[in-house]
Formats: structure tokens, sequence, C-alpha cells
């Protein structure tokens, strides 16, 4: 009987983690605490004009760079199936950016909204629970592609978790807004120096999205985000739409939609130096970005490490 893997989280790592293991046969679920795959790929929907329109604002990574070669010919396939189109120098998902999580994870049992609390062994197997303390069932191996943070917290009852703990990520505000006016200045992203804002995108000039109406992506730099991280958002929106006007001249005082995300666990300050983490004798593993890196490839990389050592371990009787 093939071995039963557990992994949680349903970013980039977490779906082609699973896809992979899937394919040389075993038995593999996803546990995800959000409403569907995508991680720090995921869209919000946005429904606007009183329902009759629904946008999908990518509030998290915007684009796809590739310097390996062997990421290359991943993103060459989802391009010949439709789901990544090239765009200049980098790469875009469609018709957004967790569309590549989606198709992962089409074939994979996969469990949304549920947040994992922990593990616990139990006899030769390890069994995971989530916040209320109920049993998501028993496993040959775990793997979490959560942030450090939270894998330490997961996997307490390890030594490791202390190291875990220790590893600092960034964290920044994504403030989205849709309006009925144009957006004037000619580009659709740009990187802003001596700022509250590091990045403002134009979503609706990227391929593949709804062109109309505008649809703007403002990211937080992560120095005024620490100084700020638990201040009321409708102050955070504020303060970076009046630093949008300042650095752009757009201004809407009605917009269609607005609306702002923390990710807490933005960027890796340093990445660990390592492709993944596994305990082979209490059967659990780490994979994610910020392990070798902390972009879209690097938890491309990094899954598809852990998915070559897994497979060579074989199937358990």
């Amino acid at each position: 009987m093939s071995s039963k893997i557990a992994v949680i989280g349903a970013g980039i790592a977490g779906t082609n983690l699973a896809s992979l293991l899937k394919k040389e046969g075993f038995q593999v679920s996803i546990f995800e605490k959000a409403r569907g795959p995508g991680g720090r790929t995921s869209s919000r929907r946005a429904n606007i004009k009183d329902g009759t329109q629904t946008l999908r604002l990518d509030h998290g990574a915007q684009y796809i760079d590739v310097s390996n070669p062997q990421f290359q010919e991943f993103i060459d396939g989802l391009i010949d199936l439709g789901v990544v189109v090239k765009h200049g120098d980098t790469n875009v998902a469609v018709p957004a950016m967790n569309a590549i999580c989606k198709y992962l994870v089409q074939d994979i049992d996969a469990h949304y909204q549920v947040h994992i609390k922990e593990t616990q062994k139990r006899d030769e197997k390890l069994e995971l629970f989530d916040l209320d303390s109920n049993s998501l069932g028993l496993f040959d191996w775990i793997v979490s592609t959560a942030p450090p943070k939270q894998a330490a917290d997961i996997f307490h009852n390890y030594a490791l978790s202390h190291e875990l703990k220790n590893i600092e990520m960034k964290a920044h505000f994504a403030t989205m807004l849709v309006s009925e006016k144009d957006f004037t200045r000619d580009f659709e992203s740009s990187n802003i120096q001596d700022s509250l804002l590091n990045w403002i995108g134009v979503l609706n000039r990227k391929p593949g999205r709804t062109t109309s109406p505008t649809q703007i992506i403002m990211h937080s730099n992560f120095k005024w985000t620490l100084e700020h991280a638990e201040a009321d958002r409708s102050w955070v929106q504020e303060a970076m739409l009046a630093e949008l006007e300042k650095q752009t001249g757009f201004k809407d005082e009605r917009p269609l939609y607005l609306a702002v995300h923390r990710w807490l666990y933005g960027r890796t300050l340093e990445p660990f130096g390592k492709d993944f983490i596994i305990d082979e004798q209490n059967k659990f593993a780490i994979c994610g970005d910020w392990l070798c890196g902390d972009d879209i490839q690097a938890a491309w990389l990094s899954s598809t490490a852990l998915a070559k050592r897994l497979t060579s371990l074989g199937v358990v009787n």
C-alpha cells in the first residue's frame, strides 16, 4: 500500500508537491486554511456594479520570473496549456495568478478552510489536528509548506521548531482599488522609492485580465508595514491611497471596490539555505520558497526537490 501523505498549504509549493507525489502513486491530501488554492498567488474576488460584474484581483505575487532551466520547462508546459502566458521578460498566469495552483490541484484530495493546529505521533503514524483539536486522520508523512513560524507551531513537539521560530519574514499590506476613473500614467507596474509604498500595479493592463474598469494594487514597504502592522485597516487604506495620489496624481473618493490585505509572511529576509527540511525518523518534512529564495520559482524548486526525496524513500506496507 502506498504511503499516505498530508500536505499543509495549497500555494505553489503545496500543490506542486501534491501533484508530483500523486503521479508517483502516493495517497495525497491537501489541507488549506483559505477558501481555495493559491497561497501567495491568491486573487481576491471583487463583486462590483451591484454584483453584475466580478473581478479577480491579484493581490500577492504578480509575475513569474524564470532563471532555472527545469522551472522553464514547467512554465513552458503551462504556456502550452494556456494556464500561463509569456509577457515581455516575465510570465503571467491567466485569468489570475492562482490559475497555476488551481491547475495542479484539480485531481488532488483537497480540504479548504481547515486551519491546522499540530501533529502528534501515534504508534507508527502521525495524526493531524485542526484548531478545534479535531483529528483529520493518520498519515505516514506530513509535509508543511507554511511559513516558518506557522510550521514551527505545527511541529512544536520536535526540536526543530525553535530554529524555525527564529526565521524572520517581511510583512506588507496590499491595497486593492477598483475605479471607473482612468489611470493616466503610462505603466503597468512601477517600483516606488522613498515612500511608504514600494510598488504600484495596474492589474487591468496585465494580459488575460478584464480591461475595464481600472484595477490598481499597491504594496506597502516592509519597514512602514512593521511600524503599522496592527493599525486600523481603514487608516492603512487611507494612508496608502494618499500616497498613491502623491506618487501618481490618481484619486477616487468613491471607488467601486476598496480593500486591504496584510501579508504577514510576505518574503523572507534571508533564505534558509536548503531546498527542504526532512526528518526521516519522525516522518515529517517542510518545503517552501523561503527555504531557497522568495518567489514562485523558489517554491517550485523546493517542492520539486522534496518530491524527489520522498519518492526515493518509496512506499510502506
